[in-house]
């Protein structure tokens, strides 16, 4: 029987691809992966044809209405008579005269003509039972001819050709085919280079694809050049020079931008560039592939036909013909083009990046591999990963191959499921939509959300899935990441599926993942959520403890209380109330099942949908009898209110819904509205013991109100009932303690809890003497045993779901100090705590922890019942009180808030601790303490008196503490209204000339003006009249509306200081407004506390007071208020509603700017406020001019002239080596005349150039040169701003650039970079800063790099241009471990880098000589930054140290020490210690104070190869002594000493009374040299100073050098006359061979005039004989005197035998060891002998 072709059917299929950004590129940003899909039916019902067209979304439907149209040219035919006559069917299909207008060949015609055309080559191989490859493998060359219309191509190729190049391949074929067969098709993969991924992603896909064995990547270029580098050295990187990577542009390029672009991106060497410009610019091809080469061009995607295609080859445009199956009219026309790109050698890369292309045109390349190309020319085919699972033929991938097809066909045939769910409009994966619904058949996004939650004060909102495909939970996810209005998703699994659990276990990882809902309502089996295919699924939403969202309706409510029964520990939210059927008013299914659930505690009910339920005329009174049902039933702690946004508007809106929902809760108290931020037991089950009465009752019911379901246990019966009176849904059993089966009973009914709140005890009084045996033995049982008992019981339980958390109550009988009478109660309390300590320790690392409370004296019925005992009750009770550090006894709720705590998993990181809560002063250290685990942040939501009390009870000293210096910011957060009163203290009211007023002056100010106590104030733009106001703030904590002056101190959370700072122009003049003059950013701080409303008694006579620079201009007390707080509070609830969390600033006393006579006197910047309330705290500020004001005075900056010869002339003085400039800091200023920048040295009118001046000044002292530069530049216009927005300056937080604005950035850095080092000769240094704003791909380091080394060939980089430099720049400190390499310590001379006139903390010649030593010790140098004025001038500070350090400016730093060269490419000290000398003396006393401890050091010296001049040090020394001393002896009046301690440390001079003769500087001097003279020949390195020590008769402090028989406490003669002892003191450290590190001193002996070993540490008598041979030769240890003493490395000690032992740390490949040197004059030392005998 004939077969024909009887009927098309087509769909528009349409993936939503744009969510994830696959498929995206620089012309197609966002598409949506589609295709116009025909299947062509036969009079054979068992055979058909499938063939699609290839789209991006919109515009499918144009391809399937030309489908339809092509239809009836092909219904009738038979299959035999297309077979016979391949090419006229394809021209009856191309070439309705009328339908070929729209083309002619091109477009949407030509797209559908591919899909008819393809299907039916489809039908064909489908009919042979061949896979298409192998039908067309199998077909003649005679047959294969037939099939190509040669029309318009026949002057390249024409049948007789190609019938030459086809037989030309028939011996090979076979052999083809079985090599294909075993390694598959070469290809290459686009799926890892997608435009829209990250780079993250992009490196994970890239690693990913190179070890699956992928031997080629394309990547998507065209949108940003600098992206493109950034990328393409990425994937570089990870591919290495032996894979191929390959570029696409997508047509977005002209021709020259092309050229320039790929030039580029020509070191990461690209295969091929593909589609630089539009398809139909064959000639701007040509020009590119020229310009380009040896980069290869590739093209054809969007080529329309053939005849492009023989253009492209004629002009020689494209090296890689890309055919796509579908652009093409299908396979005849392909045929054609395979034909020509053989006749010119061209390989065929088949375009595959879309829906179905891949499957298609593997057949493709077969055919052209196997009978026309052979192959060796580097085909490939493109894979994209995506789409792939909806076909029932899907390719294969291995090692980056096609796997050769085998199933008959042309493999684009797809799941009939995959049609029904994405076909458009009705289908898709929004199934239920339709295009019908003018409401929701759209999109609905967060921003569509985020003005609803706006104006309802909704911070965030959870999203639910809507289609049911995991696609969809993860492009919800995607939102969530992207939108801070999401707080969590409910998303969609296949819970039929095998990859269910997987899928679970992947979307998990997303902390935004609550849960899944699948689709109920519309399942037409209603039990088909009990089905045992969905048990994994159930299990595993358990495990991870994740949400099922059941979307049902009243018949589904049987088998859903069914599957609470089968999994208890499974959460499940009822989605609309189960969806009651409201419109009809039937209920009774409906009523009878949810009953039922909500008696399941793990069911929780959302009252979101019911409008729609009730329908568009749907009324309040409609919706409340159900709510009111759904209350009773789950109770306020499991109903959830939910919006059901978009489809609410179906039936109404969102506001419409709110007001209904709002209007029902005012039938409930005004705390009972609010939801809940302490649900913090949610989901937890806990058991309490002694739950009847005090402490246990207490945390039983804060408990329930925390969410947790509660079983409370006691003995007594009665009060048992009681409590479940109170609290009907809490499960209340009777238990004693002290009874195992008691326990196991209640374990029986309750085997698995969360929490277990041991609180069961009894209190026993009397001492050990006055206790029986038995009473011990009961106490201890009850007490302890009990908790053994209960724990032993539920901890198995527990450890198997690997969490949980054990209270116990002890007491602070036992943990604090022992309490009177209380022995047996203290004994087993103490017991507890052992018990808990050591269950904490024994399980922590199972999740179940362990902690203990130990109250104080508590307000409990049994102490009412105790204190009823004695003789006078109420003298009883006030003795109890007494001993409260508080005054008051503690409640069982505040024991009950810290059991919370404990239980809750904010205390996830707490086991094992001890709370006592007594009462007392907790955190008594005044630290600041961490509370961010107990609550979000001291904002509206915690300052309830409940969230308040919570506080109060945590044992503060278990959490953590802030660091010292943390910003402390306002002590409110997120404040609703921040409302002032004016003119509210008559004596201010006076000051400024007016009436005090009748009733309140309100304004508001700005709550952007809030900042810290301690922060800047930003003097604003153009302000001339800024002013400070220092106010009571009171701070609101329950919501106030309209309430009485007397109940008005119940609505205030606390009190807090606020600098009302004004603006007065803004305020009074011109158009003034008083909000426009008190709202400029940061004039209001507030804080530093926030003191809560029980330690105010009265908040109306409070010392009030503010200064200016120390002067105080305010002094009041708030007695003079004229409106008092709950006055106001009462007044501002008449006209607005006051929300927790408002700010009320109360008004200002006398004092302010404005009224100082006899003018106002106003803030400028530089100036420091300090202000306070008594009791209240402290703020300080500080006043600063905004960014923009900086940067508008550059215009002033005007140096001195030649500035830069006295700065390098001074740093050259004081024997520095080299000078490092900065020539631009991060704000934009250049200190030379840049022409890349209109903001520099030129804006001042300064006519030089300071770099220039700079550097000649250095060649001048024979100084290496250096330039500081910063890689940001704050102030360009393309670099993202610093503004006063970003203040503080915050790192890792940066405002980001465009991608345009970067690239013009990288090109503007390089060119200033250029200039820099072109113009000024050769620069030594290169000192880069500010790197960390950017990746080191961003910054383009590795070109910066190679630019400058291609200026400057010589020049040395520091470390800061990221992933490059020289050697490493610490900053502020000495490392501990010295980096690798060479290294260098930036260090500034007080806390700031360049010129504070408020800065005076200079750090002491004393400090700065260590540091050096320390530094250069350790194998680095000191750059030392110092600063003249804004004018380039030295100020008095810094001439003061100009002995000690050089000077320079803010701009500037100088190196204190060492040479660094290049040395064989490398950097290198020449030496271990430095070249020359440097002076690093300072003043040493003060003629003022006379007898002054002061310290005089002489230089450090390199002693190796005759380069110093010891004796000349040791002379100069000596010169100053003889000076100094001469000096303190005419300008002591009385010889009175007093101390002064140069930066704390210890080597220190005292200057005597002036009889006292000079000591033997002569003999110290003639010693000196003879040590010198030795040390010149020494051959290790080493570095030597001298230390000048003397120490007065009878000086209270002691010489911490020394302390024993020789130099100890110098004594008075009997006839009273004082004796000193003075000595020179030498250090000399050198590099030993040793491992070990010793200390060897000197002292002269009485018997020679020589140097003797005092103590020898080290105990190698052979080293030490070889240092003292140097100093004397006829000297040597006599190893019977050796004292061994212990060395403490890396410090000094001094040990038992009085002498100081100095090592220093093995910071270097040998260890150093440290000698000291004494010389004194031997007379002084045998007259101090004599005296002692």
């Amino acid at each position: 029987m004939t077969t024909c072709i009887s009927a098309i059917e087509v769909n528009d299929i349409r993936f939503p691809t744009s969510r994830f950004l696959h498929g995206s590129d620089a012309m197609n940003p966002d598409p949506d992966y589609s295709a116009a899909y025909c299947t062509i039916r036969t009079s054979d019902d068992t055979l058909y044809g499938c063939g699609l067209t290839f789209t991006i979304g919109r515009g499918t439907e144009l391809c399937v209405a030309a489908i339809q149209a092509l239809a009836p040219r092909v219904i009738g035919l038979k299959l035999d008579d297309i077979e016979a006559d391949l090419a006229g069917f394809w021209r009856s299909i191309v070439g309705d005269s009328q339908l070929r207008w729209l083309g002619p060949e091109k477009g949407v015609v030509h797209l559908a003509a591919a899909a008819v055309v393809n299907g039916v080559w489809d039908l064909l191989a489908k009919r042979a039972d061949k896979p298409l490859w192998r039908y067309l493998t199998d077909m003649s060359p005679e047959q294969l001819v037939s099939a190509v219309d040669f029309t318009n191509i026949r002057d390249v190729m024409d049948a007789d050709r190609a019938l030459d190049i086809l037989k030309q391949q028939l011996p090979h074929k076979e052999a083809r085919i079985q090599e294909l067969a075993r390694i598959g098709h070469p290809a290459y993969t686009t799926s890892a280079g997608w435009l829209g991924y990250p780079d993250e992603q992009i490196e994970k896909l890239a690693r990913q694809a190179a070890a699956e064995g992928w031997r080629a990547i394309k990547i998507k270029v065209g949108r940003d050049l600098q992206d493109d580098i950034r990328r393409c050295a990425l994937i570089r990187k990870i591919l290495g020079d032996d894979l191929l990577l390959m570029i696409d542009a997508n047509q977005v390029w002209e021709v020259d931008q092309a050229i320039d672009w790929v030039n580029t991106l020509a070191p990461y060497k690209p295969h091929w560039i593909e589609e630089p410009i539009n398809p139909d610019d064959i000639l701007g091809h040509a020009r590119i592939k020229q310009a380009v080469a040896p980069i290869k061009v590739a093209t054809g995607e969007h080529c329309h036909n053939r005849i492009m295609f023989k253009q492209f080859l004629q002009a020689d445009a494209i090296d890689f013909v890309q055919i796509d199956a579908c652009r093409l009219g299908g396979v005849n026309e392909v045929l054609a083009v395979l034909l020509m790109a053989a006749a010119y050698d061209k390989p065929v890369c088949p375009h595959a990046g879309g829906v179905g292309l891949c499957e298609y045109v593997q057949h493709l390349s077969y055919f052209d591999t196997i009978a026309i190309s052979g192959g060796n020319n580097g085909q490939m085919i493109e894979h994209a990963g995506h789409l792939h699972e909806h076909f029932i033929d899907p390719i294969r991938i291995s090692n980056g191959h096609y796997v050769m097809p085998e199933l008959p066909g042309y493999s684009v045939e797809m799941h009939a499921e995959s049609i029904r769910t994405y076909e458009f409009p009705n289908g898709s994966d929004y199934g239920w939509l339709s295009p019908a619904d003018k409401v929701l058949y759209r999109d609905y996004l967060p921003p569509d959300l985020t003005p609803m939650l706006t104006t309802h004060q909704i911070d965030a909102s959870i999203v639910v899935q809507a289609a049911p495909t995991v696609d969809e939970s993860r492009f919800l996810l995607k939102l969530a990441e992207a939108s801070n209005t999401i707080a969590g998703v409910v998303g969609w699994v296949d819970m039929t599926s095998a990859e269910a659990v997987n899928d679970l276990e992947a979307l998990s990882e997303h902390t935004a993942f609550l849960g899944i809902r699948p689709m109920i309502q519309d399942i037409e089996d209603r039990d088909w959520m009990l089905s045992d295919v969905l048990h994994p699924s159930f299990k595993k939403l358990q495990s991870l403890q994740l949400t099922f969202d059941a979307l049902v309706t009243p018949v589904h409510l049987s088998y859903l209380l069914e599957l609470l029964h089968r999994y208890p520990d499974m959460k499940t939210v009822i989605d609309h109330g189960a969806k009651p059927d409201i419109a009809a008013g039937n209920f009774q299914l409906w009523t009878k099942d949810m009953k039922l659930i909500a008696e399941q505690t793990n069911a929780y009910c959302k009252v979101s949908g019911l409008i729609t339920e009730a329908g568009p005329k749907w009324c309040d009174e409609d919706i409340y009898p159900v709510m009111d049902q759904l209350y009773n039933w789950f109770g306020p702690r499991r109903l959830i209110w939910g919006s059901d946004w978009p489809v609410l508007n179906l039936a109404g809106n969102y506001d419409r819904w709110w007001r209904c929902m709002s209007h029902w809760l005012e039938q409930f108290p005004q705390e009972e509205r609010k939801p809940s931020m302490t649900k913090r037991l949610q989901d937890k089950t806990a058991l309490v013991t002694a739950a009847g009465q005090g402490i246990g009752r207490a945390t039983a019911a804060a408990f329930h109100a925390n969410g947790a379901c509660v079983i409370a246990t006691d003995i007594n019966p009665e009060l048992l009932a009681a409590l479940q009176n109170e609290f009907p849904d809490m499960r209340c059993e009777q238990m004693d303690v002290t009874s195992s089966v008691d326990i196991s009973a209640v374990a029986s009914k309750y085997p698995d809890i969360d929490i277990l709140f041991n609180c069961a005890g009894f209190v026993d009084h009397g001492s050990l003497l006055e206790t029986e045996e038995d009473a011990l033995s009961r106490s201890f049982d009850l007490n302890v045993i009990s908790m053994y008992r209960t724990i032993k019981q539920w901890l198995p339980n527990m450890l198997s779901k690997g969490r949980g958390s054990i209270v116990n109550m002890s007491s602070v009988a036992s943990s604090v100090s022992g309490v009177p009478d209380r022995f047996i109660y203290g004994t087993t309390k103490a017991a507890v705590i052992g018990l808990t300590r050591s269950i904490a320790a024994d399980f922590v690392q199972h999740g179940v922890r362990c902690n203990a409370i130990c109250p104080g004296t508590v307000e409990t019925p049994s102490l009412h019942e105790r204190i009823q005992q004695f003789d006078d009750p109420e003298t009883a009770r006030q003795n109890f009180i007494s001993r409260q550090p508080m005054g008051r006894l503690g409640t069982p709720a505040e024991i009950a808030a810290l059991a919370v705590y404990l239980a809750s998993d904010e205390a996830s990181f707490t086991t094992g601790t001890t709370h006592v809560i007594d009462g007392g002063v907790i955190a008594a250290d005044n630290s600041l303490v961490d509370l961010s685990s107990v609550i979000s942040d001291i904002s509206g939501e915690t300052l309830s008196d409940n969230s308040i009390a919570l506080i109060s009870a945590l044992d503060l000293n278990s959490l953590p503490r802030f660091d010292e210096g943390t910003r402390i910011g306002p002590c409110v957060a997120n404040v609703g209204k921040f409302i002032c009163i004016g003119l509210n203290y008559s004596d201010h009211a006076r000051e400024t000339g007016v009436e005090p007023p009748a009733e309140p002056v309100v304004f508001m100010k700005a709550t952007s003006a809030i900042c810290g106590p301690y922060d800047d104030i930003i003097i604003p733009r153009n302000s001339e009249k800024t002013d400070w106001e220092v106010e009571l703030g009171v701070v609101i904590g329950l919501e106030a509306r309209h309430v009485r002056p007397e109940s008005a101190y119940q609505h205030v959370a606390g009190y807090t200081v606020i600098n009302d700072l004004s603006e007065r122009a803004f305020q009074l003049e011109g158009t003034g407004q008083w909000v426009k003059g008190k709202s400029a950013d940061t004039f209001g701080p507030i804080g530093p506390w926030l003191v809560t409303r029980d330690e105010i008694s009265d908040p109306h006579n409070l010392a009030i007071w503010l200064d200016v620079d120390g002067h105080r201009y305010q002094d009041g007390s708030t007695n003079t208020m004229i409106f008092q707080v709950p006055y106001l509070i009462s007044y501002l609830s008449q006209f607005m509603s006051l929300q927790p969390g408002d700010i009320i600033s109360t008004g200002t006393p006398p004092g302010v700017g404005l009224g100082q006579k006899p003018e106002p006197i106003y803030l400028k910047p530089a100036q420091t406020i300090r202000l306070g309330i008594e009791s209240l705290g402290t703020q300080e500020q500080r006043t600063v001019l905004d960014v923009d004001v900086y940067h508008t005075n550059a215009a002033k900056f005007c140096p001195e002239p030649n500035s830069p010869e006295k700065w390098v002339s001074a740093a050259a003085a004081a024997g520095a080596r080299y000078a490092i400039l900065t020539t631009r800091h991060h704000d934009g200023f250049s200190m030379w005349p840049t022409s890349c920048s209109d903001y520099s040295i030129r804006m001042g009118g300064y006519q030089g150039d300071p770099v220039g001046e700079f550097v000649e000044a250095c060649r001048k002292y024979n100084m290496r040169v250096g330039f500081y530069y910063s890689l940001p530049d704050w102030k360009h216009p393309d670099y993202p701003a610093f503004t006063e927005a970003h203040k503080p300056y915050k790192f890792g937080q940066y405002p980001a650039a465009t991608n345009e604005q970067w690239q013009r950035y990288i090109i503007y850095l390089k060119t200033q970079l250029t200039e820099l080092l072109s113009n000024y000769g050769e620069i030594d240094i290169i000192w880069f800063d500010g790197g960390w704003e950017h990746s080191q791909e961003d910054w383009h380091c590795g070109e910066l790099e190679q630019l400058i080394h291609d200026l400057q060939p010589n020049i040395l980089i520091n470390d800061r241009l990221p992933g490059y430099g020289d050697y490493a720049t610490p900053e502020q400190f000495i490392p501990p471990t010295p980096p690798e390499g060479e290294w260098e310590t930036c260090l500034t001379m007080n806390d700031s880098w360049g010129f504070n006139c408020e800065d005076t903390n200079y750090k002491s010649s004393t400090d700065l000589i260590q540091t050096l030593c320390e530094v250069r010790g350790r194998g680095g140098n000191l750059l030392l930054n110092v600063g003249p004025d804004g004018q380039g001038v030295r100020t008095a500070l810094f001439n003061e140290l100009l002995s000690t350090v050089p000077d320079g400016v803010d701009i500037e730093q100088f190196a204190a020490d060492a040479d660094l060269a290049r040395r064989e490419g490398c950097i290198a000290h020449e030496s271990d210690f430095v070249d020359g000398v440097v002076d690093i003396g300072a003043p040493i006393f003060d003629a003022t104070h006379p007898g002054a401890i002061a310290s005089l050091t002489v230089p450090f010296m390199k002693l190796k190869n005759s380069m110093i001049n010891i004796e000349a040090a040791i002379e100069k020394t000596l010169q100053e002594l003889r000076r100094a001393y001469d000096q303190v002896l005419t300008s002591s009046d009385n010889g009175e000493a007093s101390d002064r301690y140069l930066g704390g440390k210890t080597r220190q001079i005292v200057f005597p009374e002036k009889a006292h003769p000079l000591f033997a500087a002569n003999k110290a001097l003639e010693t000196g040299k003879q040590i010198a003279a030795r040390l010149r020949d020494w051959e290790e390195p080493a570095f030597f100073y001298s230390q000048l020590l003397y120490k007065p008769p009878g000086h209270p402090h002691e010489t911490p050098w020394h302390q024993d028989d020789a130099y100890g406490a110098m004594p008075f003669t009997p006839a009273g006359t004082p004796l000193g002892h003075a000595s020179l003191q030498f250090w000399l450290a050198i590099d030993d061979a040793d491992e070990d590190n010793g200390c060897m001193h000197f002292h002269p002996s009485p018997k020679h005039d020589t140097l003797l070993p005092h103590c020898v540490t080290d105990g190698d008598p052979e080293d030490e004989n070889r240092l003292l041979g140097l100093i004397d030769p006829g000297l040597h240890i006599d190893n019977s005197k050796v004292v061994p003493c212990p060395i403490k490395a890396g410090g000094a000690t001094i040990h038992d035998s009085g002498t100081l032992h100095f090592t220093t740390a093995n910071h270097s490949d040998r260890p150093r060891r440290a000698y000291i040197f004494n010389f004194a004059d031997p007379d002084m030392v045998k007259r101090y002998k004599a005296s002692t005998s």
